[in-house]
């Protein structure tokens, strides 16, 4: 249930938006949200369809892009993906090493808001 405080500032940051663009309706939300946010998109739009009920954004479609967890290895300094929802060992898949650094994975931003003025 930790969606539902995200998509509450989600929605307060979209409404802002909408305000300062004088729009009449968001059609869209576009979320960029790392793998290591662990969100569910479905609880996403059930809180967002719920929270906005009575707005401009009422009925928006939540789309989110979710970017692998990209990591770098430390001694052999290898880029590789990490997979946590399928079990991967946390190692290095060239070396075998423990030892490296996320890249990517830990993102959340807004990446677009589609309106109708």
């Amino acid at each position: 249930m930790h969606e539902l405080p995200i998509v509450k500032e989600v929605l307060s940051v979209v409404l802002e938006y909408a305000q300062a663009s004088h729009a009449a309706k968001v059609t869209a939300v576009v979320l960029e949200v790392g793998e290591l946010h662990d969100l569910v998109p479905e609880w996403v739009q059930k809180f967002f369809r719920f929270a906005s009920r009575g707005t401009v954004a009422e009925d928006a479609e939540i789309r989110i892009l979710q970017p692998p967890l990209i990591c770098k290895c430390n001694p052999c300094q290898e880029n590789f993906i990490l997979h946590l929802r399928n079990g991967s060992d946390w190692i290095c898949p060239v070396c075998m090493a423990s030892d490296f650094v996320m890249l990517t994975g830990r993102e959340f931003s807004i990446k677009e808001i589609e309106i109708i003025q």
